[in-house]
């Protein structure tokens, strides 16, 4: 009779525990937050109807990071050149190791996205990427997932409508999610580089002088023949799967430009087609960083995804050229609209993703890899101004990621001097090449036909190394806008400037003369290849992040950069606006410090453990 008493006793108890735990696991479903309810979607998409069910989505989860303040104490000191940890760069576990989530945290959102009975999933420690059915990822989020059709270009997609919900203890343990309910950017988010051909025959006539690599070299003061090797690597990145290069465009525009031929070894993502965007990057950066081993990489999606699979990659290029962005405030849409909500949709705002974003670049480089970012074309007031019909509300758009402190933004000039010669490469033939002495002046409407970008980031402070710059151009007395149009207690940019007008490129046969900070980025981007090309030789560690190392190398020596102290950037590609900056001795929101000298950096590099 004991025994038996005992043994009801023990199964009421599991039957209770069972019951307890049952109620617990259904409490936990029904305790689900809403990420994001979506009622609208961008104008330039038509819903067609319900996802098939069994149509297959590739989506993003991105964990919350620990440690992220004290990682930035560290990387700072890694790329301080003057810091005794200089150059310490570290391994992407160690770095894993200090900013992921606890296993158990980890496994919370892993299970709960598994459970669903996905396709597929992979860890990335600090990220989880899925790919899913229409179906499941309607069951794992209680939402519909519908059809849409590019009304422009027939693209497809699909995305959530209405609210995205997760469970409580999963959106605890999450930043955002990236893929369900977005949108792909826009493709304008590229710089825009290419001239138009009604244009080309008047600009072959009357402008002016033209720019090839040996340009740039002279301007940088890069020695004849100086090369990298396959021991730095390289690479430029495209955005929004956009078109190629062509390898015989390559091959032709180092004949015509008396160039020895740097081929690139390595493609990443879609390749297809050709494009100006594309082969402006690829023709700069190899025609620079000369022998350097050169790779091409297409990116589906935006900077986060594109941070967070460079990052995992464990053949990363030493140096990446990226000619894209997009203003801060406007990071998830192609809206207009001042606030766009669309980076909601992901669980965060704009400057959310951008700080997720900004984490991402810094653990790149906590490797040792070198972010190189232009600063777009349309100027201060960019393309969302270009009429200047906000000047009033909204005159000056900063663009990202330029505004990163942890990538260095690079603007764009304009060789004003007309000397010029046919003479040399069989391009000058064709283009008169410009010949020195140079006379330089910022990219804009008066010398050519885009203006540079430049100004201060909306959400991230001034890093320290910049402080002393910045604040000596604000009490310059310099042409600025009225403090209540920007946050002048921010990351100010560009950090240099190269060559951006009148610039020849070999494509689909022809020469051309194309225009942008899509031209001085990969060159800026090459001239860093050389510089790691003598740290590797020297049993040194690459460069990494050298925004530190470009300033402190001109506090120590002006010489470093040459200097442009005319002009603004109140203008866009079609209009000149009332508010903008103005370029000043030494660093301005223009330039940055200008034109980086080889030579004279290289003697400062030459000092360096």
């Amino acid at each position: 009779l004991f025994r038996s008493e005992m043994m009801k006793a023990v199964l009421s108890v599991a039957i209770v525990l069972a019951v307890v735990l049952l109620v617990s696991v259904q409490t936990a479903e029904l305790l689900r937050d809403v990420v994001f309810t979506r009622t609208d979607f961008p104008n330039d998409w038509a819903r067609t109807g319900r996802s098939d069910p069994k149509q297959q989505i590739s989506f993003w989860i991105a964990l919350t990071q620990k440690n992220l303040p004290q990682l930035e104490k560290i990387y700072w000191k890694t790329s301080d050149p003057e810091n005794e940890m200089y150059g310490k760069w570290w391994t992407q576990d160690q770095i894993l190791d200090f900013v992921a989530p606890s296993k158990a945290d980890h496994d919370i959102v892993f299970n709960w996205a598994k459970s669903a009975g996905v396709v597929d999933i992979r860890s990335v420690r600090d990220a989880i990427q899925v790919r899913a059915t229409a179906e499941a990822l309607e069951r794992l989020f209680h939402t519909t997932i519908y059809a849409f059709q590019h009304k422009q270009t027939g693209r497809l997609h699909h995305a959530a409508m209405g609210a995205l919900t997760v469970p409580h203890s999963v959106h605890q343990r999450l930043d955002m999610i990236l893929g369900v309910s977005d949108f792909p950017m826009p493709k304008e988010a590229r710089a825009g580089v290419a001239i138009k051909d009604s244009i080309t025959n008047k600009l072959q006539d009357s402008n002016g002088p033209y720019v090839i690599p040996s340009t740039i070299q002279n301007l940088m003061g890069i020695p004849a023949g100086t090369k990298a090797s396959t021991s730095v690597s390289q690479e430029a990145v495209e955005f929004e799967n956009v078109p190629a290069f062509s390898y015989s465009d390559l091959q032709t525009y180092a004949t015509k430009t008396n160039s020895p031929f740097t081929n690139i070894t390595k493609i990443y993502g879609s390749f297809q087609g050709v494009f100006t965007e594309s082969t402006l990057d690829v023709q700069m950066i190899t025609n620079i960083g000369v022998a350097a081993d050169s790779r091409y990489r297409t990116v589906t999606e935006w900077m986060y995804q594109w941070g967070v699979t460079l990052f995992n990659q464990q053949d990363a290029a030493m140096v990446q050229s990226v000619s894209y962005g997009w203003p801060e405030q406007l990071q998830c849409t192609g809206s207009l609209a001042p606030g766009s909500q669309e980076c909601q949709q992901l669980g965060v705002g704009n400057a959310g993703y951008i700080a997720r974003t900004d984490a991402e670049f810094m653990k790149i480089g906590m490797r040792g890899i070198t972010l190189v970012v232009c600063t777009q074309d349309e100027g201060a007031p960019s393309s969302h101004n270009n009429y200047c019909a906000l000047d009033l509300t909204h005159p000056l758009w900063p663009m990202y990621p330029a505004t990163s402190p942890y990538v260095l933004a690079v603007g764009g000039m304009t060789i004003t001097s007309k000397g010029s010669s046919k003479s040399g490469a069989p391009a000058c033939s064709q283009y008169p090449c410009a010949t020195e002495p140079f006379t330089l002046e910022p990219a804009m409407l008066s010398n050519s036909i885009w203006t540079v970008g430049g100004g201060f980031s909306d959400f991230t402070p001034v890093p320290d190394f910049q402080k002393k710059y910045v604040s000596q151009w604000l009490a310059g007395g310099n042409f600025m806008p009225p403090s209540k149009f920007f946050n002048a207690s921010n990351r100010a940019y560009p950090d240099c400037t190269s060559s951006g007008s009148y610039v020849l490129i070999e494509i689909q046969g022809n020469l051309e003369p194309v225009f942008g900070t899509s031209a001085a980025t990969p060159m800026v981007a090459g001239l860093i290849s050389l510089f790691n090309q003598y740290r590797v030789a020297n049993g040194k560690a690459a460069l990494g992040p050298v925004n530190q190392l470009f300033y402190t190398a001109y506090q120590k020596n002006a010489k470093t950069f040459t200097d442009i102290t005319t002009g603004t950037n109140r203008c866009t590609t079609a209009a000149c606006c009332k508010y903008g900056y103005g370029s000043a001795k030494g660093w301005d929101p223009v330039n940055g410090l200008g034109v980086p000298q080889y030579d004279q950096l290289l003697d400062y590099i030459k000092t360096l453990n």
